[in-house]
């Protein structure tokens, strides 16, 4: 296991041997852990049976309440043939609920077509469709958990200080960052082991497709981003390149994306006049693609646009997703780029250049169809979005490729890039992080994207499978430890690859 002489990892280890992941799935299915792996669909076979014989392919898994209620809202599904949209669906581990606490009385419930329950059985009376998910889960649980780190970031959040802020707080700044790295590497490590599992059944370059997809669904459109995902093949047939022109070419693959994503199904006469020609080109385009790819096609309403900013609308990301569709051999790209990068910043700037500053006459001045034309030409991807995705998906999937090469010189350079990579935007729950470890936000010592990822994962390695009270939670005796010890911690120590 990478990294495992570090304290960070020692503890990380010894508090799941005390409550091991999968020990905890067998022995106690609580609602908050079924709707974690609910929302993360880790299955081993799709579709799926409902309890009473239907048919039952998830396109959504749906959407929590702020509340965290065992209520999933906006799921999309394919029930015995039938689409359901704006579906609920109801968390139950044990599935007796829907009576027991009257839900079929309650018109707040009137929408739920589906009960998830872990281990229940169909009731006798009358109620929404049943499905039992214990015989469904993949057999490599722990790498899906590795490879999906970032949805234990969405977890219940407050400002009260943890039981670990008081050796954490006192820590020296050297000290803090070392523990913190170390997290960070952990993080790092393990979505590229998940990433290597992954690559043992697909080539390289479907598995880099798959996360960079995922990654421009961000939080809320992750799921049809993943379904567009396993397409990428047909998404480019008959895209030679004797195309008359590249423009003609990545018009055709945005008319099959958008389409794909249910987009194209509107009224010219209802879009701005900015809009309408491009619209009228790439619609024509799809009449041509849709009766092949009707299978692959998505009901609009599975994309989440509650609550999101203009540029990271679903449509926009689709047009962008098509420029990089159009470059052949993306693997190699990246892996080039990262053969050439001699500093973080350097790095970033190019790969700015080579992902977001594509050059598109409509999506350059345009957030979505609907639209209004913008006065200046902005960037099809931002910084900050191509800090998460070198973070999240590039530099794990490199480690995960010279891990299987045994290349230890690339792997050390990715690991100290990724210390050294620029850090990214504050947010609310990195801020409400530091407030629950340190007792106030405390931040002045961050200095990379690391620093960043690693307060994230320690949430997610210790607090996030324990109670409000820190019970069975190991990091405070961790925190001690380097507490005690920070006098010989030193940077740079226990950083980069172990030997195999």
């Amino acid at each position: 296991m990478p990294l495992s002489g570090t304290i960070y990892e020692r503890w990380r280890q010894s508090a799941e041997d005390t409550c091991h992941f999968r020990d905890q799935l067998s022995s106690c299915m609580t609602p908050k852990r079924l709707r974690i792996l609910w929302l993360g669909q880790p299955l081993k076979k799709e579709p799926l049976t409902t309890l009473s014989g239907k048919s039952l392919r998830i396109l959504n898994p749906g959407y929590g309440a702020p509340n965290r209620s065992p209520l999933l809202r906006r799921a999309t599904m394919i029930l015995n043939g039938k689409v359901q949209s704006n579906a609920e669906v109801l968390i139950d581990p044990e599935g007796f609920n829907w009576q027991a606490q009257r839900h079929d009385l309650d018109p707040a419930y009137a929408g739920v077509k589906l009960v998830v329950t872990w281990r229940g059985q169909k009731p006798d009376f009358e109620s929404p469709e049943y499905v039992r998910m214990d015989q469904y889960w993949s057999d490599s649980l722990d790498a899906w958990r590795d490879e999906n780190l970032i949805l234990f970031q969405h977890m219940d959040t407050h400002d009260l200080p943890k039981t670990c802020h008081a050796p954490l707080k006192n820590l020296k700044d050297e000290a803090l960052v070392e523990l913190v790295r170390q997290g960070a590497v952990s993080r790092l490590w393990r979505i590229a082991r998940a990433m290597e599992t992954q690559m043992n059944e697909v080539d390289e370059e479907t598995v880099l497709w798959n996360h960079l997809f995922r990654s421009m669904g961000y939080r809320l459109n992750q799921w049809p981003m993943h379904h567009l995902s396993k397409y990428v093949s047909r998404l480019r047939e008959g895209l030679s390149q004797n195309s008359r022109t590249p423009v003609s070419a990545l018009q055709r693959l945005q008319a099959r994306l958008l389409g794909c994503g249910g987009f194209l199904n509107l009224a010219s006469e209802t879009l701005p006049c900015s809009s309408q020609s491009y619209y009228g080109k790439i619609s024509k385009a799809w009449e041509k693609d849709m009766a092949s790819m009707v299978d692959i096609q998505l009901p609009e309403a599975v994309w989440n646009n509650q609550g999101i900013r203009p540029a990271n609308h679903p449509q926009r990301r689709l047009a962008t997703l098509a420029h990089w569709l159009l470059t052949p051999a993306i693997d190699k790209t990246f892996i080039q780029w990262f053969e050439t990068m001699d500093h973080p910043l350097e790095g970033q700037r190019s790969l700015l250049e080579t992902l977001g500053k594509k050059q598109d006459p409509f999506w350059g001045r345009h957030w979505t169809l609907h639209g209004r034309r913008l006065e200046k030409p902005k960037a099809l991807l931002g910084h900050v979005r191509i800090n998460e995705i070198v973070l999240q998906t590039l530099f794990p999937w490199l480690l995960a490729h010279f891990s299987i090469r045994k290349d230890f010189a690339r792997q050390q350079k990715v690991v100290r890039f990724f210390l050294l990579w620029p850090p990214s935007e504050d947010h609310t729950f990195l801020e409400s992080t530091r407030r629950q470890l340190f007792g106030s936000d405390r931040y002045q010592w961050i200095q990379s994207s690391a620093d960043q990822l690693g307060l994230l994962q320690i949430m997610h390695d210790f607090c996030g499978w324990s109670d409000g009270n820190c019970n069975q939670c190991l990091f405070r005796e961790c925190a001690q430890m380097v507490y005690l010890q920070q006098g010989w911690i030193l940077p740079g120590k226990n950083q980069g690859c172990a030997s195999e």
